[in-house]
Formats: C-alpha cells, structure tokens, sequence
C-alpha cells in the first residue's frame, strides 16, 4: 500500500501525527532546543525543517554527542550539528519498503516527504515491523 499525504494521515491515529510534528525544529535554533524536543518527544529524533516543513535536516543524540565532543556548545545553531543529508522516504513508499531502507542503513526513524522534500509524516521501526504475538505462559 503506498501513502498520499492525506491516505498516510488517516492511517496513523492524530496523537502520532502531533508527536512526529513536536519534534521539528526550525534553523536557527540551538543544540539546546534540539535537546528540549528530543527530550520531549519520543520518537528519539529532532527534524530540521524551514517554515514551510522542508526538511533540512535530522538530529539524534548521536549528533549531539559528537558534535560535543568536537567542540560545539549547546549554544550552537542546529545547522552545525545535524545530519543534512538524512535518509528519507517518498510519501509512495509502503511499509514494507521502508521497513528495508530502516533495516540496511539501521535506524529507526525515517521521514516521509512529498515531491518539494516537505514532511508529511514519519516511519518509526516499532510501527512499521511487525508485531509477534507469542503464547508464552508465565508462571509466578
């Protein structure tokens, strides 16, 4: 099944889509908003992105950590920081093609865009594999 923007929304429950939307940042902001929203949020990645939602970039604390460890600041500007070629995924993207592109560059996250790189969503790994129902019996 591939995804429309609006097919994509209607598929997913509202409080996923307000939480991928809490963890956009915009450019100018710093290393230290990006921690509040990854914080925040727990979908374990910030997304850079322009008044118009195209994306520019990702943050995860991994980012952060190195970019630390190079010398920048929780005062420096998200641009520094962030990955500003992230690995994304076209709204026609189904689950199980996402699920690959997640599993060969392992990560756990992946933004959807349209046509103009503008998001409209986001697969996150826990969605998008799927679920092993076991019958294991517990004895306490």
């Amino acid at each position: 099944m591939c995804y429309s923007p609006v097919a994509y929304e209607q598929s997913v429950d509202q409080g996923a889509i307000a939480t991928w939307k809490n963890s956009l940042v915009q450019p100018n902001a710093s290393v230290e908003d990006a921690i509040k929203v990854l914080s925040n949020s727990a979908l374990k990645i910030a997304l850079v992105a322009d008044s118009d939602s195209k994306l520019i970039g990702s943050i995860t604390d991994g980012d952060i950590r190195r970019a630390l460890l190079k010398g920048s600041t929780i005062s420096s500007n998200v641009t520094d920081v962030m990955n500003s070629n992230p690995i994304v995924v076209s709204q026609n993207c189904n689950r199980d093609r996402a699920l690959k592109i997640m599993s060969q560059h392992r990560i756990f996250q992946v933004p959807i865009v349209n046509e103009n790189f503008q998001l409209i969503g986001i697969h996150l790994w826990n969605e998008v594999t799927p679920k092993i129902m076991r019958d294991n019996k517990m004895l306490i």
